[in-house]
């Protein structure tokens, strides 16, 4: 069965390429084998413990099994153990679920409610040119724009989140020359005049492309701020001048451009990025290349335009392959899906954990108090109160719960530490995680603690020494 729902769970990407999710026979038997280990290996205590009890001690109890102070501590070691995993878990859990929260306030630098992309993927048969690929997405812009519902179309490399597709390298023209070895890399992007439109990225300076930047016109290119900070050293963006390495069938060539243009930063790996990427657009009209993400903003849903979208399509190339069809918010979440996915599986885990924390609260002091039934009534007779016996078990709860505690804030520090790769905006040891976890544990365990507390103090005390 779970194996059947981890496809439409596990997000896309996450599994290796090749690897098929199917019923192994080694797993299972791995599984089954390491179970019946653990079952033997915690079975053996109760046996242990039992042949330390001298014979005199079994005769002594009369026939009733009788708690002793060694048996009492191996049972909250347990719970204890139980609790301090427990802490661990919740820790990891909290601090996945806080990163997630993280990136869902992140800027992605573009803003695109209706917007829905695709990708063409263009054959080279048919287009043995990149000026026929031009041709061919010209008209498909054309013909998708004059749909209705459709306000702005555009055409780009990739689409921004979805992380590189091009790197080319390039030199700042008037900034000492290095080989071409040394040259830095860009996010280099060919896109159409209505890209930023289209997708809603924002300029700092300059201007957008227009039809009118065209392969026999200036060429030009579109930076980002992160290659204006690291390669301009403060000088003006507008007007300076870029040499950069251009598609070309017979191989990359150095191409000078003018920057006519500075835009916003856009997160281009993701929203999850730490480090700002170079980018550097180019007019597709001066460097077009096989295949292209489309964009369609749209006044209506996005997906309503799908199947009109598609025959505009198919009208020039009824063979044109049409993949990774999404609105541009699911390719902006898709970005963040690994980390949505371990909140969630570790999430699930630490709800586990709690569970078996309050099981293991509950059967101890449960069976405490069951074995010290004879205590209380004895107590209660020479004038203890209800309250006294119920602090008494829950001073027992609260001696488990302080042990586990420790044990897994301890561990849960060594634990955040091998996560700190996987948070975003977190840090390691944050201050909420490190309250909030133990804080949900103890609630959790004198919750279950609570049940066995109230059993003792309905202990009757004239019935209790009828018995004995």
């Amino acid at each position: 069965m779970i194996i059947r729902v981890a496809p439409a769970v596990i997000p896309r990407g996450t599994i290796p390429t090749g690897l098929q999710l199917a019923l192994d026979l080694r797993v299972a038997a791995f599984a089954v084998a390491i179970t019946l280990l653990t079952g033997v290996i915690f079975g053996l205590a109760p046996v242990w413990q039992l042949g330390r009890t001298s014979v005199a001690n079994a005769l002594q109890a009369s026939g009733n099994y009788t708690a002793t102070s060694s048996n009492t501590r191996l049972l909250g070691g347990i719970a204890a153990t139980q609790i301090a995993v427990g802490v661990m878990i919740v820790s990891g859990a909290v601090l996945l679920i806080r990163t997630l929260e993280r990136l869902g306030q992140v800027d992605p630098g573009f803003h695109a409610d209706r917007v829905l992309t695709m990708h063409l993927t263009l054959a080279i048969g048919r287009y043995p040119k990149p000026e026929d690929a031009l041709v061919f997405y010209e008209k498909v812009e054309k013909e998708i724009a004059a749909l209705p519902g459709v306000r702005s179309v555009a055409l780009g490399q990739s689409l921004p989140t979805e992380g590189w597709n091009i790197g080319q390298g390039f030199r700042v023209v008037g900034q000492p020359e290095t080989d071409e070895a040394h040259d830095s890399a860009a996010h280099y992007q060919m896109v159409s005049a209505q890209y930023f439109e289209t997708l809603g990225i924002p300029f700092s300076a300059g201007r957008a492309f227009t039809e009118h930047d065209t392969a026999s016109s200036q060429q030009v290119a579109i930076v980002n701020e992160e290659f204006v900070r690291r390669h301009l050293n403060g000088k003006p963006p507008l007007g300076a001048h870029v040499k950069v390495q251009a598609m070309d069938p017979s191989g990359p060539k150095m191409v000078e451009r003018e920057i006519v243009g500075v835009i916003n930063q856009v997160k281009v790996e993701g929203l999850g990025e730490k480090e700002n990427d170079v980018e550097i657009y180019v007019p597709i009209m001066q460097n077009p290349w096989y295949g292209a993400a489309l964009a369609v903003r749209t006044d209506v849903s996005p997906l309503a335009l799908l199947t009109p979208v598609k025959k505009a399509i198919a009208k020039y190339d009824p063979e044109m392959a049409v993949s990774e069809v999404r609105t541009m918010n699911d390719v902006a979440q898709e970005s963040i899906a690994e980390p949505r996915f371990r909140a969630q599986l570790v999430g699930s885990f630490a709800g586990v954990a709690l569970s078996l924390s309050a099981l293991g609260v509950f059967g101890v002091l449960a069976f405490s108090v069951a074995q010290r039934r004879r205590e209380f009534g004895v107590r209660m007779a020479l004038g203890a109160q209800i309250r006294d016996i119920f602090t008494l078990v829950l001073a027992r709860a609260a001696g488990i719960l302080a042990f586990g505690l420790v044990g897994g804030m301890l561990g849960a520090a060594a634990l955040a530490r091998s996560l700190s790769s996987l948070l975003f905006g977190v840090r390691p040891l944050d201050p909420v995680t490190f309250v909030s976890a133990p804080v949900v544990l103890a609630l959790v365990a004198l919750i279950a603690a609570s049940a066995p507390a109230f059993h003792a103090v309905r202990t009757d005390p004239a019935v209790v020494l009828r018995q004995e």
